[in-house]
């Protein structure tokens, strides 16, 4: 319980910026920097330049919500979260993920967005990703209907790191969800949790300010992507080579 105690408290004392650690002063990859180079000296393009620089300026400056702020926008209720603490490795802020670097390889499982939190997070913290997973166990989650039971008990049987990036809604969601079926299976199998880190906050590392800057600067999904990687603290990433 001690050992509790103190990630909370390390949790909760983390700051909200994460530029001393993963974001700051990052190097744009050259193919992007050549592009908007291009649109600064005409009259017509010049915006799109100006919304890169904004962007650029709001990763370097990476926010991450607290542990606290975390838990108020999600739908775990304190029942949850004391049976998550007692039984796994502890709830953490998504920055604490990036800045205290708890557990850095392992299983990842959870959060699903179109942005990509999922696998770029995963990329960058060097874990294994779920599709990588079930290929390396053999299992065709298409085809086996009892595939998360079958593969969770894979999983935590190896004893490594397993980095669960939880939804802010996930008790509570009510859609077919193999993350909320992940999720599920944990809660009911505590003894399976020994080696599972709990991630809240992850929607909240990509902004709607952030996604309407990359729309007005004209970026593609992958030079987002390799921008972002690059303001999680990577020298380069899978998404440089689409560039």
């Amino acid at each position: 319980m001690k050992y509790f105690i103190l990630c909370f408290i390390a949790a909760f004392t983390l700051g909200a910026s994460l530029q001393a650690s993963a974001a700051g002063k990052f190097t744009v990859p050259e193919p992007i920097t050549k592009e908007i180079d291009s649109y600064r000296g005409n009259p017509k393009l010049a915006p799109r330049a100006e919304a890169f620089d904004q962007l650029v300026l709001l990763m370097e400056n990476l926010y991450s919500p607290s542990l606290e702020d975390a838990i108020k926008a999600s739908d775990l209720d304190a029942k949850t979260i004391q049976f998550i603490t007692d039984h796994s490795r502890g709830l953490f802020p998504i920055g604490a993920l990036l800045a205290q670097k708890p557990v850095e390889s392992g299983y990842s499982l959870g959060l699903s967005a179109k942005e990509g939190q999922y696998e770029m997070l995963s990329e960058r913290m060097n874990f294994t990703a779920w599709s990588e997973a079930y290929a390396g166990f053999g299992i065709d989650w298409k085809k086996e209907k009892n595939h998360t039971a079958i593969f969770l008990e894979k999983v935590t049987a190896t004893n490594k790191p397993v980095v669960f990036l939880l939804p802010n809604t996930l008790v509570k969601y009510n859609q077919p969800s193999i993350t909320k079926n992940e999720f599920t299976w944990l809660m009911n199998n505590p003894g399976k949790m020994k080696n599972v880190f709990f991630f809240l906050g992850g929607y909240e590392l990509i902004t709607e300010e952030m996604k309407n800057l990359a729309d007005q600067a004209g970026l593609s999904n992958d030079m987002f992507r390799a921008l972002f990687m690059r303001a999680l603290g990577a020298e380069s990433s899978n998404y440089d080579e689409a560039l």
